[in-house]
């Protein structure tokens, strides 16, 4: 599992784009997405709570799922194989999607609302499926959406790029 960050402008290849690899056999939940081709397993470390919510583009269409919160990438690594229902998903024919992920009170068949803040808090762990619908040769790139107050830790991009 690689690490990502959605930082405003953060360009990241489909390094699996056309072998249609999809993940089978499993008793992971992928929620809305009936198909996760060309998928690539990453993980978001936040820095600062808030709210959680950035876009993604593409040249074709990709979708994805968010599962979490964990409390380490250890721990999020150890859930695959059994992942619930995720927290955020979406599955579009559309080369862009606003990602939005809310807090736990915010779930489920009856929500808290009154404590539905919609956010993620530092030190949280969420795992970030990206699938490559469209299975072309592309980039995505992230942009932080306007209402976005999270931050996230990007350290280890920067550790990979160095």
């Amino acid at each position: 599992m690689n690490p990502f960050c959605p930082n405003d402008g953060t360009t990241y290849n489909f390094y699996l784009a056309k072998d249609g690899t999809e993940t089978t056999g499993t008793g992971d939940s992928f929620g809305c997405l009936s198909s996760h081709k060309g998928e690539q397993w990453l993980y978001i470390r936040i820095d600062t709570p808030g709210e959680m919510k950035f876009l993604t583009t593409s040249i074709a269409d990709h979708d994805y799922a968010v599962w979490g919160p964990f409390g380490s990438k250890d721990l999020a690594v150890a859930a695959c194989g059994s992942l619930p229902d995720p927290v955020s998903c979406s599955f579009h024919p559309q080369a862009a999607e606003q990602v939005n992920v809310p807090n736990s009170d915010c779930l489920g068949g009856t929500p808290n609302f009154s404590s539905c803040t919609q956010n993620v808090q530092a030190g949280d762990v969420y795992i970030f499926l990206i699938a490559n619908y469209a299975q072309e040769d592309q980039a995505l790139t992230t942009v932080v959406a306007p209402d976005n107050t999270a931050g996230y830790n990007c350290q280890d991009v920067i550790d990979i790029l160095n």
